[in-house]
């Protein structure tokens, strides 16, 4: 008898348990989202590969804009199309 009580007992406490970690699920996600969102807007901490990702996007803006213009991608040094090596910037 007690171990049927118990047995009953640990599955009610289960269910309780899983209900919960269903609701969190569901809504967790999105609290998730606002959280990172919020550290964002305070100026947190970044990973590297969110430095990265706005670099890559900064970058990529520019190259658009310097599309549309018409202009050419600025070549270094080394980077010039016969191959000769030319001071400054092209």
């Amino acid at each position: 008898m007690e171990r049927e009580r118990r047995k009953e007992e640990e599955m009610d406490i289960q269910e309780e348990k899983s209900k919960e970690r269903k609701k969190y699920q569901r809504s967790g996600r999105r609290e998730f989202k606002k959280e990172v969102r919020d550290e964002k807007m305070r100026g947190g901490k970044k990973t590297n590969e969110e430095r990265e990702k706005e670099k890559r996007r900064r970058v990529e803006r520019r190259e658009l804009e310097r599309w549309k213009k018409g202009e050419k991608r600025k070549r270094g040094n080394k980077e010039d199309r016969k191959g000769e090596k030319k001071k400054g910037v092209i």
